[in-house]
C-alpha cells in the first residue's frame, strides 16, 4: 500500500489528500453544511445578526462566578425549575408537607439530570470572546459526565462558585468551533455565543485556520467596529444560560437543521468552493458506482495554490 502510494503522481496524491481532508471537514460540520462564514474574533464581538460561523481559537480561561453545570430535563434537555408541591395526608387532613418537584415547559418531562454549561473565553490573534460549551461537546472533551464531576467536586468540599480543577484540561488548547449567534443574542444584545460543535483534529484546525487568515485580509467586519483592546467583552446576561432562549438545546438545533445525504454534495461544492477548486461532475460518493466515460475524468478536489 505504501509503495503504491509513493509511486502515484504528486498531483494525484495531492488531489486524493484534498478529497479526504474535505470529507473530514464535512464530517466535523455535521448538520451545518450551510456555513459560509469563517471569521476571526474581532469580527463578531457584537451580535449584529443571527448567523452560524466557523472559528479557530484557543480556550484561554474559564469564567469564575458563573455556574459550570445546570439542572436539565432528562427528556428534552431544557433547563428545569424545582417548585414546591403540597402533599396532603389522608390519615391527617391537617398535616401538609412539601416536596420539590421538577417543572419543565414540557408537561411530559418528569426527571432531571445535571448537564454542562461551561463559560469559556477563547482567543485568536485578533482578540477574545466569550462562548458557552454545552453538555454534548463538553462531555466528549472531558470524558466525564457533569453528574460524576459534580460528585467529585462536592466530595472535595469546594464551593459551587469555583469550577472544578478538572476543567483546567481545556485551557491552552486550540480548537475549531462551530458557533451560533441566536435570535436571543441579537434581541438582547448578548455577546456570549453558543458552541454547537468543536474539534481538536489538527488536520481540520490547521486547514480552517489557514483559510481564516487568508480571508481576514479582505473580510469586511460584520459590525464595522475595530478591536481596541484584548480585554474580554463582559457578558450582559441576567442568568446562567441567558445566551439562549428557553426552547433551545444543542440537540434540538441538530435535529432542526439536519440535511439529507443528497444535499451534502451540493452544499459541499457551494460552501467550500473558496477553499478548493472542484472539477465539474456531481459524483463525489465513495459508495456510488461511477459512470465510465472516455471523455470525462473522475471529479477530484484540487487545493488552490497560494501565490
Amino acid at each position: 500500500m505504501t509503495r503504491t502510494w509513493k509511486n502515484l503522481n504528486f498531483n494525484i496524491r495531492s488531489r486524493i489528500w484534498a478529497f479526504f481532508l474535505l470529507v473530514t471537514i464535512l464530517d466535523f460540520l455535521g448538520h451545518y453544511k450551510e456555513l459560509k462564514y469563517r471569521v476571526v474574533t474581532c469580527e463578531i464581538t457584537e451580535p449584529i445578526k443571527e448567523m452560524k460561523f466557523l472559528l479557530v481559537a484557543s480556550i484561554v480561561n474559564i469564567r469564575q462566578n458563573l455556574s459550570w453545570y445546570y439542572e436539565a430535563c432528562k427528556k428534552c434537555g431544557k433547563k428545569i425549575n424545582l417548585v414546591p408541591k403540597a402533599n396532603h395526608s389522608y390519615t391527617n387532613p391537617e398535616g401538609i408537607s412539601e416536596t420539590m418537584v421538577v417543572e419543565c415547559t414540557n408537561a411530559q418531562c418528569k426527571k432531571s439530570e445535571f448537564q454542562y454549561i461551561i463559560p469559556i473565553n477563547v482567543q485568536d490573534c485578533t482578540g477574545t470572546i466569550g462562548l458557552t460549551l454545552f453538555d454534548r461537546e463538553a462531555k466528549r472533551l472531558l470524558n466525564i459526565s457533569a453528574y460524576e464531576l459534580k460528585k467529585i467536586h462536592d466530595a472535595a468540599g469546594d464551593s459551587d462558585a469555583l469550577f472544578p480543577m478538572q476543567l483546567n484540561v481545556l485551557k491552552n488548547r486550540k480548537f475549531g468551533f462551530v458557533v451560533d449567534i441566536t435570535e436571543y443574542n441579537v434581541n438582547n444584545y448578548n455577546n456570549i455565543y453558543t458552541v454547537l460543535r468543536v474539534t481538536e483534529d489538527m488536520s481540520i484546525v490547521s486547514e480552517l485556520e489557514s483559510k481564516i487568515e487568508l480571508m481576514s485580509i479582505q473580510y469586511v467586519s460584520l459590525n464595522q467596529v475595530a478591536l481596541e483592546s484584548d480585554d474580554v467583552v463582559q457578558p450582559v446576561q441576567k442568568d446562567v444560560i441567558s445566551q439562549t432562549d428557553e426552547s433551545f438545546t444543542p440537540s434540538t438545533v441538530d435535529k432542526s437543521t439536519a440535511t439529507s445525504p443528497s444535499k451534502i454534495s451540493g452544499d459541499l461544492k457551494r460552501n467550500l468552493q473558496e477553499i478548493y477548486d472542484v472539477d465539474s461532475g456531481d459524483d463525489l460518493s465513495s459508495t456510488k458506482a461511477k459512470r465510465k466515460s472516455t471523455a470525462e475524468e473522475t471529479p477530484l478536489l484540487i487545493p488552490k495554490m497560494e501565490k
